[in-house]
């Protein structure tokens, strides 16, 4: 969106002849009530919709130009560059208002490799007894379980969680284990990073999520509409 332009607003056809899709005048008499009333809506939502689409790339500016600069304060503080983007979390004086900058890195992986790694997470798998066999079973066949593939795609925090068990005392002498971990960071490629931006503020001593876009303000709709449809439901 080219900020320096004004915001499109569509005018509602009025008049004895409106302009149908093929730029024909066609007159009134022959417009329907319902095509009226698609045509009066339609363009006040779409007016509405590209209000709020200027808003949110306003938004996105401000969250830039303040996580960054409030950033760049913090490491001068301590002295320290780091390397590439960072989580950063910070409050007003009176910590009424928090702001979270949350940076994701987007991870793609080989799939030979995690065939590889799944084989020896497998074999490990079956021969940890840990403690207790039972407990141990439960954890071997966790860890196993969450570098499967499921829909078609990996899941990054489930492989973070296998990932952060490399120095356990428990598992990281086995052999099996170490080579899983291996193959796993191996198969691992980075793709691109996405930032995510929220406020929250303090309201009767609890943080509250400000809906920053139409689909969280939808889906707070459809939940509280659920809530209260169970409240009143007679089966209850």
């Amino acid at each position: 969106m080219d900020k320096s332009k004004k915001v499109t607003r569509f005018k509602r056809q009025t008049g004895t002849q409106w302009t149908d899709n093929n730029g024909l005048l066609v007159d009134i008499k022959r417009i329907t009530p319902l095509e009226r009333l698609r045509e009066r809506w339609a363009k006040k939502l779409a007016n509405a919709a590209l209000q709020v689409e200027k808003s949110l790339f306003e938004l996105k500016e401000i969250f830039d130009q303040g996580v960054t600069a409030c950033y760049e304060a913090f490491i001068n503080d301590l002295d320290v560059t780091p390397e590439g983007h960072k989580n950063h979390l910070f409050y007003d004086f009176a910590q009424t208002i928090k702001i979270d900058h949350t940076v994701q890195q987007d991870v793609d992986y080989d799939p030979n490799l995690m065939i590889m790694a799944y084989e020896h997470m497998k074999q490990f798998a079956q021969e940890y007894d840990g403690e207790e066999q039972e407990k141990g079973n439960v954890f071997a066949e966790m860890l196993l379980d969450s570098i499967k593939m499921s829909k078609g795609r990996f899941d990054n925090r489930k492989i973070a969680s296998v990932l952060s068990y490399e120095d356990d005392p428990r598992v990281k002498k086995n052999p099996h284990f170490k080579k899983a971990i291996h193959a796993i960071k191996k198969a691992q490629k980075n793709t691109g990073v996405r930032m995510y931006d929220k406020v929250y503020i303090k309201e009767k001593g609890k943080w509250r999520l400000v809906l920053t876009s139409y689909t969280m303000v939808e889906k707070q709709v459809n939940d509280n509409t659920i809530t209260e449809a169970s409240k009143t439901d007679p089966a209850e």
